[in-house]
């Protein structure tokens, strides 16, 4: 198992040297958070072995969650053709106010503030909002029971006919980007486009959706903002049908993308951050995070109690357990927060001390908005390497360790460096 940042930086590298051209390809979309199959590829690099009975069952998964990406449909679509600038992003019908405007949470941004823009969302939600203003399209997935296992039926037939050696064609963010890709060309005149901009995660339906454009008209600007990252941003490697320009929000973030990920200095502008555009100290203290992804409950708990019993004494008797937004409603995290409740009861916290840094549990990209926001913070990462933060991406984090590659402890140099918090500032990006 490597846990030297240095050496699996040349892995990686090396890795995407060799990559055949992969704009929609899942096989190189590492992220840490998406899926174990995700996971698992980012553990090989890592030299860590998985068993085969594991690697058949996260293939599999992949492979039948695909069937849900088939039957999403556009909402909205007359009346598109007068758009030159097109947002591709992600919403929830929560986002929509009852006039039919959108609020993108990523940009901070809402659609009546910017009726020449074209936002194309990808709807989290499975029913579309009840009312949707002009520029607003809705991409919703109408799956029910019946619906999914025709598509599922659909795809085994065409595996086995036609892509049986192809083990990468049909995964969930591989179908979602040609599905995505077919109506934003069948409803929208490519050709009148100028400009295209997404909240980029790397998500391969971003590259394609780019790396497509750019196949009819080379003079499209294609545009990324990262409104959030991770302590190794992998996922963001410059690949195949990466925007022509990227924004970014932290001078350190600039600094390992073009040192370590890929990325001309040219191409990588610094701004405030769009999505916080205010500190707020309040929002983070006293608080503990949980991860998207539980990866192993018995070693976030065993750790989390020896975090406890160290610090008892400079923790607040007042913390709080945060679920993750999208897993408030997952019976894993609602039993994972009752066994943290419950070894919280075992030890007495400082009563005298009104407020503390935050404790995260596994990866999570609020550790940079907790350090932003003056708070020292306690961190527990299950692989080190890919989940926690280091000097060597990240140069001005302080970094210590409460034990070796399973507890850290992060102080913030110098502000505004990981993350501009600037609410002073002007930001126009979505008007240049």
């Amino acid at each position: 198992m490597i846990n030297d940042l240095k050496t699996f930086t040349k892995i990686f590298r090396a890795h995407y040297k060799n990559s055949p051209p992969n704009n929609a390809k899942l096989i190189d979309y590492f992220n840490v958070t998406y899926s174990k199959y995700s996971l698992q590829n980012l553990h090989r690099l890592q030299k860590i072995k998985s068993k085969k009975f594991s690697r058949i069952t996260n293939y599999f998964k992949e492979f039948v969650s695909s069937a849900s990406a088939i039957s999403f449909q556009l909402t909205n679509k007359h009346g598109i053709e007068k758009f030159d600038k097109l947002v591709l992003t992600t919403g929830q019908c929560s986002d929509v106010s009852n006039d039919g405007n959108y609020r993108d949470r990523y940009f901070n941004e809402n659609s009546k503030d910017h009726p020449k823009i074209l936002w194309f969302v990808v709807n989290l939600d499975n029913r579309p909002p009840n009312k949707i203003s002009k520029n607003v399209l809705f991409f919703t997935n109408k799956n029910d029971k019946f619906v999914f296992l025709k598509n599922l039926v659909v795809l085994i037939i065409k595996k086995i006919l036609f892509f049986l050696w192809d083990k990468n064609k049909f995964f969930y963010l591989e179908v979602l980007s040609e599905n995505i890709w077919k109506n934003i060309n069948n409803s929208v005149d490519i050709t009148k486009i100028k400009t295209v901009i997404t909240p980029y995660e790397g998500q391969p339906f971003q590259n394609y959706l780019y790396y497509k454009v750019k196949n009819i008209n080379k003079k499209i600007k294609t545009i990324g903002y990262v409104h959030a990252t991770q302590g190794l941003p992998i996922h963001l490697f410059k690949r195949d049908g990466a925007p022509e320009l990227l924004y970014v929000h932290g001078k350190d973030q600039k600094y390992h993308l073009v040192k370590f990920f890929g990325w001309n200095k040219k191409l990588i502008r610094v701004i405030p951050s769009l999505k916080i555009r205010k500190k707020n100290k309040q929002k983070y203290q006293n608080i503990i995070f949980l991860p998207f992804y539980i990866e192993d409950v018995e070693f976030y708990l065993e750790n989390f109690e020896l975090l406890i019993q160290s610090y008892k004494e400079k923790l607040s008797n007042n913390l709080k357990i945060k679920i993750h937004p999208h897993k408030e409603n997952d019976k894993k995290h609602i039993e994972f927060k009752k066994s943290l409740l419950s070894i919280l009861k075992k030890f007495k916290l400082n009563k005298k001390i009104k407020h503390c840094g935050p404790i995260i549990i596994g990866p999570a990209s609020v550790i940079l908005e907790a350090l932003e926001n003056k708070l020292n913070v306690y961190h527990i990462h299950k692989n080190i390497l890919l989940d926690g933060y280091s000097n060597y991406y990240w140069p001005n984090i302080n970094v210590r360790s409460i034990k070796k590659y399973k507890i850290s402890f992060y102080r913030l140099r110098k502000t505004n460096t990981c993350i501009d918090i600037d609410s002073k500032k002007n930001i126009d990006f979505l008007t240049n």
